[in-house]
């Protein structure tokens, strides 16, 4: 076993699954790994895998899933005069 599938990723206008995000095991430091869907073998609902053609390693080298920035966000209301500037 490689890892779990913890989230998966969509065609913003199609709705259709393009990518898994995969989080590995320890081997990796337990990161998060993106992978194309269109490397699933199969889908094994009874044991709760998904067969894929890559290896380890291959999953090693995908891409990393980083955490979105925050977003800024500026309260702004109106400005008020003040007697030093």
């Amino acid at each position: 076993m490689i890892g779990h599938v913890c989230d998966f990723m969509l065609d913003d206008q199609s709705w259709v699954i393009r990518q898994l995000v995969i989080k590995i095991g320890p081997q990796f430091a337990g990161r998060e790994r993106v992978v194309p869907v269109n490397l699933v073998d199969a889908i094994c609902y009874e044991e709760s895998t998904v067969l894929m053609r890559m290896s380890m390693e291959a999953v090693g080298r995908s891409p990393e899933l980083l955490p979105a920035p925050a977003a800024a966000v500026t309260l702004a209301g109106p400005r008020r005069e003040t007697p030093h500037g």
